[in-house]
């Protein structure tokens, strides 16, 4: 939706755009620049939506590269535009990735102390048990009582 309006006016032949390659690669240089900026901003945040005010702000980035990448050569479009933008998604990408594998990493550790802790409260407390019960019977031995099976 963000780009929408760029593609119709692709579409239609602005931004110099005569021919069907143009405005083919001139989509493509949308999407990455869009591309690009929708990463970032996922990185600062942990929701999967792009507010209003970021939406306007990705549309004027991409309509800036769009006026630029118009007045390119077919070539340079690819290879300063297209082929860095993709590079640059890719890598912020990897490093969301490896966020959140940090991340999780962290969460299973914190679920292993936890669980850790309650296994040491269960045998604390069935070791408690027990010492209460060796001596209750030791009591009743000493009484002369005989011990009750438990």
């Amino acid at each position: 939706m963000i780009l929408l309006q760029f593609l119709v006016e692709l579409s239609q032949g602005k931004y110099d755009a005569s021919s069907v390659k143009d405005k083919r690669q001139l989509a493509r240089v949308a999407s990455v620049v869009k591309e690009c900026f929708f990463v970032v901003d996922q990185r600062t945040r942990d929701s999967d939506y792009v507010t209003c005010d970021k939406a306007v702000v990705i549309r004027r980035f991409v309509k800036e590269f769009l006026e630029v990448a118009s007045k390119m050569t077919c070539e340079e479009r690819e290879q300063l535009i297209i082929v860095q933008m993709d590079r640059n998604v890719k890598l912020m990408q990897s490093y969301q990735d490896v966020l959140e594998a940090g991340r999780s990493f962290v969460r299973l550790r914190q679920e292993l102390n936890a669980e850790s802790e309650m296994v040491r409260a269960e045998a604390a407390r069935a070791n408690a048990e027990l010492q209460e019960a060796e001596a209750e019977g030791q009591a009743a031995v000493e009484r002369g009582a005989p011990e009750s099976p438990e």
